[in-house]
């Protein structure tokens, strides 16, 4: 970032800088005393898009920043001649101009982005951020405005006040925390969990508005490429659900809206077809990069239920495609993927979500045990205040690394000239120490800058608790109010926070970590891990998605730090592939760990047959088996159904040894269909059930023999109609001739023969047209729905 220079080149330009304004009528607040390159009125900046968005979606906000493009631009080369450095490609202003200002710094306005260039040309400070590609940060501005999912967008988490997310792994942690809480204002889709199957929005699809993270991914080993090198952030702005006749999903288009992409806010890039074949399930991949859907962020209001637009929500039905079978979930390595830190995240969170917000003390003020957000809450200091001291809790040491915060005055009131209030800040112990204030002035007649004070990073505060602003008498001579108070959040741990020598107590789930095939009423042996002490005794929770479905509130720790317990699987335990095991210390709940990836329940009891593609006859007798592991009751029912209607229902003993059958006869009444199947399920446990994997057929118990198609039958000749039969289809059967599909003769009632073959001996009327489209049809008069016609026409022919 530029500090302050004295070349002559800069004061040329600086001199050609301030005549253009004057030439240009800018107002004269819109000059600065040492020019910072890309400020607002500058002659490269680019004033695109709205200043200050608005609008009723996260969409709205978003298309209000369209065509908001980085300006002032320099790789660092000469002929950059306003460039700080030209002959220096380590100075430079890559990610300059409006976004940067707007998105990163949170300046609404042009003066307020004046007011910011001051600062940055005026201090020796740097943003933590420094000038990184902002498209992460662009969907954290968004949101921001947008008062999703808190008032003030991230900001207003009670674990982290930062309003601005930096990088597309801090906000997919970020989500992955929030769905941990109970209360949680978020939900990450992970890659795997999205399903086509019984959709539910925000839970296993996403909606329109949903974060969407994107990296690069190697299918050969089903491996994660670096976010840094290949990550991209992006919003979905409007999806379509594409249906077939049976309502079965078959596809999820989406339209997507993002930041940096060709150096501005835009739109353009092409709707994605089907976001599932996008993912590490699907065959597809997103540019030369090699890119994949990591997951779906998901904002969630107060009570639990995804925010999004249902005018951009489309259902789209075609009644002339029926979807095929989805792709089964691909198990993925992440090589970068931080436990100890996401744990570290999730934990601090609970403590504040527990405790409602940071704990904040003050000598007189009102606080209201909030900091000022910019929007909701703020701090008014009266003229004449004594000295005020404000010690802020954070109830714990913060687990990123704080570098820093950032005062903004509010223009309304008197705006403190000289910076001589200061900040200290401590960790667990209270020691504290003091953080870098800048030495200025404010010319508060053309500016109102944001005040930013550094916290060492090399000094022996690693890790923040608390922190002190010390005001001293004579600060306010004049009524003042403080409109937000910004914390500067570095990703990642310090260098050290992986000490060999560290004996902070932790705990690990090493079975199951992923991947595993659990029976109901199986006995798997959980283990685990653990360091330090954490205690005697931990609690173990097993999990289905995020929900706990069930809980061991004190088992042993074990002893040479590994744990083990065996636990019987529920035959009740939903069949599923989304299940872990959390492992926490009962006397220190912040140690605790879960498994990496899911695991899977299958049913206890299994149908065997049918399982597809059979072929059964009205009347005819077949074996339904199944096979079952343990004692999962002493019967079950077996349902039979037509397509999603259930249409009979018996009971049996479940069997023995691990193998049950039932004998079942078809009804000669059943209709004739394609789309059938069993589910059996246990008498005593309703979700210890199976089901046929595919449909079996049902076939007309009556079957026409003869004629058959092809024939020739000479008129006045005598012949004969020839059929087979089930058992139990009724005594007599009905006979119709057809041409074509018009019946011209029937006779209503004949016997329908023995030992399952029937006759019926005819002469063909001497007056019968000639013709080649014959037919005849056999029905049961006891049962419409058994009925056989010819496969194919006969003819009726002349003698010789």
């Amino acid at each position: 970032m530029m500090k302050q220079q004295h070349s002559l080149s800069v004061r040329y330009w600086q001199l050609m800088w301030i005549l253009l304004l004057l030439i240009g009528g800018i107002p004269a607040v819109a000059m600065a005393y040492v020019y910072q390159p890309d400020e607002y009125g500058a002659p490269c900046f680019v004033d695109g898009g709205a200043w200050d968005p608005s609008g009723g979606y996260i969409q709205d906000i978003a298309k209000a920043t369209l065509g908001t493009v980085e300006s002032c631009a320099c790789s660092g080369t000469p002929g950059c001649t306003w460039d700080p450095d030209p002959a220096n490609n380590s100075v430079e202003f890559k990610n300059a101009g409006k976004p940067y200002y707007q998105m990163t710094l949170d300046c609404n306005e042009p003066f307020e982005a004046y007011s910011m260039a001051w600062t940055l040309a005026n201090t020796d400070w740097d943003p933590p951020q420094g000038r990184g590609e902002w498209c992460t940060e662009a969907v954290s501005y968004w949101h921001k405005h947008a008062h999703i999912p808190y008032e003030t967008g991230y900001g207003e988490d009670p674990s982290d006040w930062a309003w601005l997310v930096t990088g597309a792994p801090d906000l997919v942690d970020w989500y992955r925390a929030q769905e941990a809480l109970a209360d949680g204002r978020g939900r990450f889709i992970e890659h795997d969990e999205l399903s086509y199957d019984d959709i539910e929005l925000g839970v296993n699809v996403p909606v329109p508005g949903a974060y969407v993270p994107i990296r690069g991914y190697y299918t050969a080993n089903h491996t994660w490429k670096s976010w840094r090198d290949t990550g991209h952030s992006l919003i979905v702005d409007e999806m379509w659900i594409y249906q077939d006749a049976l309502g079965e999903v078959c596809r999820i288009e989406v339209t997507l809206l993002e930041g940096n992409s060709g150096d501005m806010v835009w739109n353009a890039r092409p709707a994605w077809t089907d976001i599932i074949d996008l993912t590490p399930e699907g065959s597809s991949s997103l540019g030369s990069k090699e890119r994949k859907i990591y997951g779906f962020g998901i904002d969630l209001d107060e009570d639990g239920k995804p925010i999004y637009d249902p005018d951009r929500l489309h259902y789209v039905t075609d009644p002339g495609v029926i979807c095929t079978r989805l792709l089964s979930p691909v198990a993925t390595l992440d090589p970068f993927w931080d436990e100890d830190r996401y744990k570290r995240l999730v934990d601090y969170a609970r403590i504040i979500d527990e405790h409602g917000g940071p704990g904040i003390t003050s000598t007189s003020i009102k606080t209201g045990n909030r900091l000022p957000d910019g929007s909701k809450t703020q701090w008014y200091f009266p003229a004449g205040l004594k000295e005020e001291v404000i010690t802020i809790d954070l109830r714990d040491a913060y687990p990123l690394p704080l570098q820093g915060i950032e005062f903004r005055w509010s223009n309304d009131t008197y705006v403190p000239e000289k910076v001589e209030y200061s900040v200290q800040f401590a960790g667990e112990k209270g020691e504290y120490q003091n953080a870098a204030m800048p030495n200025v002035t404010i010319p508060t007649d053309k500016v109102n800058p944001p005040i930013p004070c550094r916290f060492d990073p090399d000094g022996p505060v690693k890790e923040v608790r608390y922190i002190r602003l010390v005001f001293p008498e004579g600060t306010f001579p004049k009524d003042a109010t403080l409109h937000l108070l910004r914390l500067w959040v570095a990703s990642g741990y310090p260098d050290d926070a992986d000490d060999p020598h560290d004996d902070t107590p932790s705990i690990t789930v090493t079975y199951p970590n992923g991947g595993e095939i659990w029976k109901q009423g199986s006995a798997p042996d959980l283990r685990w891990t653990s360091t330090g002490d954490p205690g005697p005794t931990v609690k173990i929770e097993a999990l289905r998605g995020s929900a706990v479905i069930g809980t061991i509130p004190a088992i042993p720790i074990g002893s040479n730090g590994s744990g083990e317990y065996t636990l019987k699987v529920p035959y009740n335990t939903p069949p599923g592939n989304k299940y872990r095991i959390r492992v926490t210390s009962t006397d220190t709940p912040s140690v605790t760990d879960t498994s990496n990836n899911n695991f899977t329940v299958i049913p206890a009891l299994t149908l065997a047959a049918p399982n597809g593609g059979e072929v059964w006859q009205q009347g005819s007798t077949h074996a339904i088996n199944w096979t079952y592991f343990g004692t999962p009751g002493t019967t079950v029912i077996i349902e039979a159904l037509k397509g999603p209607m259930v249409v009979g229902t018996i009971s049996s003993p479940v069997g023995f040894g691990g193998i049950g059958s039932y004998n079942l006869k078809v009804p000669c009444c059943t209709p004739p269909g394609t789309d059938y199947r069993f589910r059996i399920t246990s008498s005593s446990y309703p979700g210890c059930t199976d089901a046929s994997d595919g449909n079996f057929t049902i076939s007309s118990g009556i079957t026409v023999a003869e004629p058959n198609g092809g024939e020739k039958w000479l008129r006045g000749s005598p012949q004969t109609v020839r059929w087979y039969y089930t058992d139990e289809c009724g005594p007599a059967v009905k006979i119709e001739a057809l041409r074509g599909t018009k019946v011209i003769a029937t006779i209503p009632s004949a016997p329908i023969g023995s030992g399952g073959k029937g006759s019926f001996d005819l002469k063909v009327p001497s007056t019968t047209p000639l013709g080649t489209d014959y037919w005849f049809r056999v029905t049961s008069t006891s049962c419409a729905s058994s009925t056989d016609t010819s496969d194919g026409p006969f003819a009726i022919v002349a003698p010789v």
